[in-house]
């Protein structure tokens, strides 16, 4: 079941444009610039990670932080883990 939850997580992920992404940044109450959605959206969609798992996310963030700086990475892992909270998949983080 959650090998599903992965695919549709990492789906999900993989079809945000940099529009959404700043979408979703100013929902919670966060500004990026549209310059760091970029680096947001192309790491997304060029790196090979898993959604749920906790060294993924580490080395994520750890290469958004090299591309961009260490703001931006915190930004945009709230930002994923408010996705991941807002479509219900918290409980299968890590699992």
């Amino acid at each position: 079941m959650s090998f599903f939850i992965k695919h549709i997580v990492l789906s999900h992920i993989r079809r945000l444009s940099v529009a959404n992404i700043l979408q979703h940044a100013h929902s919670y109450g966060f500004s990026i610039q549209p310059s760091e959605a970029k680096e947001i959206h192309h790491l997304l969609q060029t790196t090979d990670f898993d959604p749920l798992s906790k060294s993924d996310h580490v080395y994520l963030f750890q290469q958004l932080e090299e591309v961009t700086n260490p703001s931006t990475a915190r930004k945009a892992e709230k930002l994923l883990y408010e996705l991941i909270d807002q479509h219900g998949f918290t409980k299968h983080l890590y699992a």
